[in-house]
Order: C-alpha cells, then sequence, then structure tokens
C-alpha cells in the first residue's frame, strides 16, 4: 500500500491505491471503529489502554486485549497489508510506516489558515470541505462525539466568518446571531413579512427549545421591524408576540416584575381577541414566574376561575399551559398530600361554572394525589372518570396524562401487557399534541418500566432518540431517566446506566426534598447491585424506601422495601414501578 485515504465526514469511506474499500471488506464492525479511531488521533497513533477503553468500555483488561488483537488482524486484512495496524511500546498505530491523509485533517488545516485571517473567502473555501457531521452512522459512540462537536463548531464558525447566515441557521436552528442578521437584511430589503417571519421563527425556537426569550439586541431589531415604512403601529398578532418575546426575554434577565407585566397585557389582548395560542404562551409565562416564586397554585387557581368564567373556549389553552407545574407540584416534597384539597377546590369553582374542561383537570389531579398517596382503587375510579371527560371535551394533553396514570395503576396491579397498550396509545396522542416535548418522555417513562426486560433496551433506544429529536422538558424527563437507568444496570450496560443516572441526579438536584431524590437513590442502589456491590445497593433501597416513607409514598416505599427483601433472598429484583 502506497497510500490510504480516509473519509468520515458525512460517512465513513476508505480508498487505497486499488480503490475504494465495500462496506462488505469489513465484515467485523470493531475493526472499521479501529481504523476511525486511529485516524481521528493524534499522528495516528492510540495509547492501548484508551484504544480498549473506547472501543470495549467496562471490558477487564485481558478480555480487552484479545478483542483488541481480533480487531488488529481483522483491520489488517480488510486493508489488505499485515503492516496498516502496528502494536509498539503500548500504542497502537494507523499504517506507521505509510502516508495517511483524511478529510478531517483537510478541514481543520483548511480552518486552521482561514479563521485567523477572517478573509470571507478563504472562510467560505475552508467550510465547503466540510461534507457533514462525523462519521453519523457511529453517532451513539461516547468516543465520537467529542470529535463531532469540535469540527461542528470549527463550521459554525468558519459560517458566521464568512457570513453564510441562512446555512448557519440551517447547521444551528438557535444561533440568535444568524436570525438576527436575517432579519436585518430581510428588512434592508424591504422585505418586511420576511423580516417578521425569521422573528417569528427564533421565538418559537427559543421558546420551545430553551423556554427562553430573545435578547435584548434581537428585541430592538424586532422594534425596527415592527415600525417599518414609518408606521409605529403593528397589527394585534404582532403586538402580543412581541409581548411575549419581551416577557421571555425579561425571564432571561431574571427581571421578573417586567417579564410578568408584559406577560399580563399580552394574556389581557389574546383574551379580548381570542388568541388561543397567545393565550397558552402568556398563562405558561405567569405559571413560570409564579413557579419561581413559589405561589404557582395561588396563580393557578385565580387563572383556573378566570377563564372558565370569561373565556371558557380558551380553558384548554390555560390548562394545557399549566400542566406541566400541576404534575411538577405532585413530586414536590408531599406535594400529592396538599394536592387533593387545592383539586378539591378547583371541582367546586368547575361545577359551579359547569365547566367541563375544569371538571376534568380538577377530577385528574384528585386522581393522581390518591394514586400517589397508594389509594389505587380511588385512583383508578377518579382517572377513568377524568379521562372520560378528556375524551368527551377533545382535551389531548389531560386525555395523554390520564392514559400514563392508568398505566401506573396497571402495573401495581400487575397487568403489564395492559399498561403497554395504554402508553403506546398515549404516546400515539402525544406525539401530536401541543406539549409533545413534555409527553412523549413521560410515556416513555411508563413505557421502559411496563418492558419486560428482554425488550427494554429497544424501549430505551426509542427513549433516548425522543431525547435527541427536541429539547425535552427536564421535570417530565425524570420518570425515564431513573427507569432508563434501572433498565441498563439490570440488562448489564452500564455505562449506559450511571449516564442517565447522573442526569437524572442533576434534574433532581434542582429541587431537594421531593421524590426525585428518592428515586434517583433507588436508581443508584439498581446500579450498585448490577456492579457487583450488592450490600452497598441493599443500603441504598433501605434510604430510599425510607425518604418514601417520609414523602409518604406508599407504593414506592414497598416496592424498594419489596428489593431489598429479594436482594437479601439471592434475587435481582424488578424495575417496575407503580408511580415515581
Amino acid at each position: 500500500m502506497t497510500d490510504l485515504k480516509i473519509q468520515m465526514l458525512g460517512g465513513f469511506r476508505v480508498t487505497t491505491e486499488r480503490g475504494p474499500l465495500e462496506d462488505v471488506t469489513w465484515p467485523h464492525r470493531r475493526a472499521a471503529d479501529l481504523v476511525k479511531l486511529l485516524a481521528l488521533a493524534p499522528y495516528h497513533r492510540a495509547g492501548r489502554d484508551h484504544v480498549i477503553d473506547s472501543l470495549w468500555p467496562g471490558l477487564p483488561r485481558e478480555a480487552g486485549g484479545n478483542n483488541l488483537r481480533k480487531a488488529v488482524y481483522h483491520a489488517r486484512r480488510a486493508l489488505q497489508d499485515e503492516d496498516a495496524v502496528g502494536l509498539e511500546a503500548g500504542y497502537v498505530i494507523l499504517c506507521p510506516r505509510m502516508p495517511i491523509s483524511t478529510d478531517v485533517e483537510e478541514f481543520e488545516a483548511a480552518a486552521a489558515h482561514a479563521l485567523p485571517s477572517r478573509d470571507p473567502d478563504l472562510c467560505r473555501s475552508a467550510a465547503a470541505l466540510f461534507a457533514g457531521d462525523l462519521l453519523p452512522d457511529d453517532r451513539e459512540e461516547l468516543w465520537v462525539e467529542p470529535h463531532a462537536e469540535r469540527l461542528r463548531a470549527t463550521f459554525r464558525a468558519l459560517l458566521r466568518a464568512s457570513e453564510q447566515w441562512e446555512r448557519l441557521v440551517d447547521t444551528d436552528p438557535l444561533d440568535e446571531e444568524a436570525h438576527r442578521e436575517l432579519m436585518k437584511l430581510r428588512l434592508s430589503e424591504g422585505r418586511r413579512p420576511e423580516a417578521f417571519r425569521q422573528f417569528e421563527t427564533l421565538r418559537t425556537l427559543l421558546r420551545e427549545e430553551l423556554g427562553v426569550g430573545p435578547d435584548p439586541e434581537t428585541a430592538r431589531v424586532y422594534e425596527a421591524i415592527l415600525a417599518y415604512e414609518g408606521t409605529e403601529s403593528s397589527n394585534p398578532a404582532e403586538h402580543v408576540n412581541g409581548l411575549i418575546a419581551q416577557a421571555l426575554g425579561s425571564i432571561n434577565r431574571m427581571e421578573l416584575d417586567q417579564a410578568r407585566a408584559a406577560a399580563e397585557d399580552a394574556r389581557s389582548v389574546a383574551i379580548a381577541l381570542e388568541m388561543g395560542r397567545a393565550l397558552g404562551e402568556a398563562s405558561g409565562i405567569l405559571g413560570m414566574i409564579a413557579h419561581m416564586r413559589g405561589e404557582w397554585r395561588s396563580r393557578f387557581r385565580e387563572e383556573f376561575e378566570d377563564v372558565i368564567y370569561r373565556s371558557p373556549s380558551l380553558a384548554p389553552c390555560v390548562f394545557d399551559a399549566h400542566l406541566c407545574f400541576a404534575e411538577f407540584s405532585l413530586d414536590a416534597a408531599r406535594g400529592h398530600v396538599t394536592a387533593a384539597g387545592f383539586a378539591q377546590e378547583l371541582l367546586d369553582v368547575a361545577d359551579a361554572a359547569a365547566s367541563l374542561p375544569g371538571r376534568a383537570l380538577a377530577t385528574l389531579m384528585l386522581g393522581e394525589a390518591a394514586l400517589l398517596a397508594g389509594s389505587i382503587d380511588t385512583a383508578e375510579l377518579q382517572i377513568a372518570a377524568a379521562m372520560q371527560m378528556h375524551q368527551q371535551a377533545k382535551l389531548q394533553c389531560g386525555h395523554v396524562l390520564c392514559l400514563e396514570r392508568l398505566a401506573q395503576i396497571d402495573m401495581a396491579r400487575g397487568r403489564r401487557a395492559k399498561a403497554s397498550r395504554r402508553l403506546l396509545r398515549a404516546l400515539k396522542l402525544a406525539r401530536g399534541s401541543s406539549m409533545s416535548s413534555h409527553l412523549c418522555i413521560r410515556c416513555y417513562g411508563g413505557l421502559v418500566r411496563a418492558a419486560e426486560p428482554e425488550s427494554s433496551l429497544s424501549v430505551v433506544e426509542a427513549g433516548d432518540r425522543e431525547l435527541r429529536a427536541q429539547d425535552i422538558c427536564a421535570p417530565c424527563s425524570m420518570t425515564y431517566r431513573i427507569g432508563a437507568a434501572m433498565a441498563c444496570a439490570t440488562l448489564g450496560h452500564l455505562d449506559r446506566a450511571e449516564k442517565h443516572l447522573e442526569d437524572a441526579d442533576r434534574i433532581a438536584g434542582m429541587w431537594r426534598g421531593g421524590a426525585w431524590n428518592a428515586a434517583v437513590w433507588e436508581a443508584r442502589a439498581r446500579v450498585r447491585i448490577a456492579r457487583g456491590d450488592v450490600r452497598q445497593g441493599a443500603a441504598l433501597l433501605e434510604e430510599a424506601a425510607d425518604l418514601f416513607m417520609r414523602l409518604e409514598r406508599p407504593l414506592d416505599e414497598a416496592r424498594c422495601r419489596q428489593a431489598v427483601a429479594l436482594q437479601a433472598a439471592g434475587g435481582q429484583g424488578t424495575t417496575a414501578d407503580a408511580s415515581s
């Protein structure tokens, strides 16, 4: 072999002097992975231990060494050269005595020359060498992602330097500067509607993906759009959207009084003009502010009563905007204990107003409180009634939550298959709802717990794809992350289990004292047991059970104590769950 060319941007392809190697040349996946890893390494060499840890994480050194020798053998056969991969002094080296070129090195060399110069033409030429994400078929591999993110960041920097704003937005839809520059460009060309649509696209993305609003500089460009051609006024929709953007921007800067004032103005206009979506956004912002101030229940009760009397047709928009906060409040420290009284207050208001949506929501909350308190029979009756009301009123988001909670009851009664069927129905509804970023991952949280052990990994893989596909509400992801950590631990995928546990612990750490912290202890126990530390795992399960007891969560407590008993008897326990 006299030369080796390796393409990794947009896909993997190896070319030798005899031509490109076909996929069938790599019958052993890890042989190809070894070539990829070494092609990305400095000087195309990496320490033997680093290679083993990257390609076979968690495997004992002896077994990892055996796998490495096999991968080296098959890589040499694929490249048809005994010198293609060398093992020297603790290092694994790709083609130690042969020239290699990779598209990654070519791209990075061009970028290193272009970026310091800030020359738009040089940066544009360098950007043209980026043929796509690094090894897109290997995005699940932990060793690929740091390289992939570095290359994406370099590509974005080249697009910015060459002012390719359209491509930058396509590459990174949340790049606010790129959207802002496109807004300015559209406005300078007299295309005010397109400039406004660009702002709306940005505002929607920031709200749905990050829960924030545009920054002050973007707001100033938006004001220029509204005032274009000397017209200070704008149509009502533009005005309301501007107020919502202003409110979100104020929340970013923790200017909560200003955010509340702007959101209240937006809410008033939205109600007057019967703008349901805008009302939901404004109500969501007001709910967020109230939550941050510890005033969510009083705020929601006020909105609940106001909307079912003043604008009953808009009530579903307000209820959907507050659903996430309502669910979050149940998992706060003993939140379900006080939720029952609050839900009864709402039900009394809804009955007096003859509001079906109001009755549906309040009845669901009563059933959820009963479920978490361990009153399964009462919970099943109330949630089933709530589901009928949600169906009658065509309230999609609440219907999903009813199905999810009924599936938890099925699990508590040992009806695993029925729980899965309910959750699949719920997932289908959730995908078409206005709150898919909240509800879909909740469905996966139930599905991973309801799955039989042999099929739980496929559910985790689907749930992980959901996490990557859209920006998911962190609190709503907790049940999934805990369930995924326990399922992966049970199946021996310990690194994956640790990653889900780490994410769950980080989220739970933002709100100490609630049921999530106990759930993290339980998941950590499962991981410890899977690693062979049964004594420590049992101690952590006892701690989780005690925490659930103090939180008055009897079903969760009983599950943890049963797992301790199973461990004492030499069993493995179960990841099945009724409520947390």
